[in-house]
């Protein structure tokens, strides 16, 4: 079994022939079209300057997404949420064990340094800043998506009144792979049919920009097919991939 994101970062030959108008033309669109994230008092965001080396900036930014999704389960603000040095702790632990298991368990990782902690509660911030200003209605937080043949169950990052949420928290652009990401959560969705999404949003508060796409237009932007065909065409890839090899 593969993971999302093995699936969508390998695999080059089906997803050129799966999205052949994904190109570097087309994403460079995408990225113009990002739209700047939101303040409490209605200005916008600049990117994020870390505090320490960016060696550390994927345990800080999973801490800041840890610290929102607890402020959100417990229906609180994430300023309550800071004042609970305990659940903090937790936080910072739960981040750095997710790490580990991406990174491997020999990495030299350590908790987020407190001194990064500050740009942990930024992106936090910015996450309930920018949640405060889109549609009403709970907050699901990482929704799980039934595997499919070789693509094991995984879980995007948050839905809301049939929007599907990815935060990327990097210091980049938007890419292609970000795409496929998004659109294999989509893929698995329409085989479960789970949950309604009519819409995906890529949010990376480290960059203060948003990107939103209704799925029916991605599919065709991306494809050339309406998104039912072009998710029963990679429903299809992967219950019928029967010897996996990983790409070169």
């Amino acid at each position: 079994m593969i993971s999302e994101k093995e699936f969508s970062e390998q695999f080059s030959g089906f997803w050129n022939q799966c999205l052949p108008f994904l190109t570097p033309q087309l994403v460079a669109q995408m990225n113009v079209g990002g739209f700047p994230m939101p303040t409490s008092n209605g200005f916008v965001v600049k990117p994020l300057e870390a505090t320490e080396e960016t060696a550390n900036n994927d345990l800080v930014a999973d801490t800041g997404f840890g610290i929102f999704a607890a402020a959100c389960q417990s229906k609180k603000s994430v300023t309550s949420i800071a004042k609970d040095a305990d659940l903090i702790e937790k936080i910072r632990q739960s981040a750095l064990d997710r790490i580990r298991v991406l990174r491997g368990r020999d990495t030299k990782k350590k908790l987020v340094p407190l001194e990064s902690l500050k740009d942990a509660f930024e992106i936090a911030f910015r996450l309930e800043d920018f949640f405060d200003n889109e549609e009403d209605g709970d907050i699901s937080i990482q929704p799980r998506f039934k595997g499919c043949g070789i693509l094991d169950s995984c879980y995007g990052d948050l839905f809301q009144s049939a929007t599907l949420y990815e935060v990327k928290c990097v210091d980049r652009n938007l890419r292609s792979v970000d795409i496929r990401q998004v659109l294999s959560y989509c893929a698995l969705n329409y085989q479960s049919r789970e949950i309604i999404i009519d819409d995906v949003c890529i949010v990376n508060p480290r960059r203060g920009i948003a990107f939103r796409f209704g799925v029916e237009e991605l599919a065709r932007k991306a494809s050339g097919k309406n998104s039912a065909e072009l998710f029963h065409q990679i429903g299809d890839f992967l219950m019928n991939f029967e010897v996996i090899q990983r790409p070169s």
